[in-house]
């Protein structure tokens, strides 16, 4: 038996929570080709993981006040596709205060704990200024 080994590129997909431009958001991911799912605040207490489409078990529903914060997570995206993207909003005007790439790490962290991660670093990135 030959072992059959998938050589079809991953396609990438953008997570996105409470952008102000939903509407050029979604014209660039669709320009780029890029799935995208948008995160409601229900689905705070889920893994990144989770949320991309891979196994695992559903968290509680997040019930608390659901921060303002604008956030774009991208999953299974190359460096290539990474520059391309960030490229193409900046181009577009479309600012998102905090974006990730989805971690073998971070993927097991709720959007929660990724979002208080980023303002932490952002934080510190200000400071150094």
């Amino acid at each position: 038996m030959k072992a059959h080994i998938n050589t079809t590129p991953a396609q990438p997909l953008a997570l996105y929570y409470k952008i102000e431009d939903t509407n050029g958001l979604l014209a660039v991911l669709d320009e780029q080709k890029i799935s995208f799912k948008e995160i409601k605040p229900e689905d705070l207490t889920q893994s990144i993981g989770y949320l991309c489409g891979e196994n695992g078990k559903a968290a509680a529903p997040y019930d608390g006040s659901a921060p303002e914060k604008q956030m774009l997570i991208m999953y299974d995206f190359t460096n290539d596709r990474i520059n391309a993207l960030l490229d193409a909003l900046r181009a577009a005007q479309i600012k998102i205060p905090l974006k990730a790439v989805a971690t073998k790490t971070n993927k097991q962290w709720s959007m929660l704990a990724l979002m208080a991660e980023l303002e932490r670093e952002k934080v510190a990135m200000e400071g150094k200024k």
